[in-house]
This record gives structure tokens, C-alpha cells and sequence, in this order.
């Protein structure tokens, strides 16, 4: 099932914090938070035009 990625914005709005993990090698490829971290320093310059991830 594919469900897509949250409205950040909304997050943001609300000043809801958003946090970073991993579950299972059942649904990724592999646990590294790194790998974690880079995709979404990717997403989110590619997505929502953030050149600061913090």
C-alpha cells in the first residue's frame, strides 16, 4: 500500500514536531538513520524549497 508522505505544512502550522525513524527491513531497504536523514534533506529541497534542514 502506497500512502505518500504527510502535509508537512500543516505540521508546521500546528507546530507539531515531527520526528525520524525506522521500522522494520520489511518495508526499507536498510535501518541507517543516515540514509534517513539525506532522503529527506532531499525531499525536502525538492518539495517544499527548503535549502536549510535543521
Amino acid at each position: 500500500m502506497k500512502v505518500g508522505f504527510p502535509n508537512l505544512n500543516l505540521f508546521k502550522k500546528y507546530k507539531i514536531p515531527v520526528l525520524l525513524g525506522t521500522d522494520s527491513l520489511a518495508s526499507n531497504e536498510d535501518l541507517d538513520l543516515k540514509n534517513e536523514l539525506l532522503f529527506l534533506k532531499r525531499f525536502l529541497k525538492e518539495n517544499y524549497n527548503e535549502s536549510k534542514v535543521y
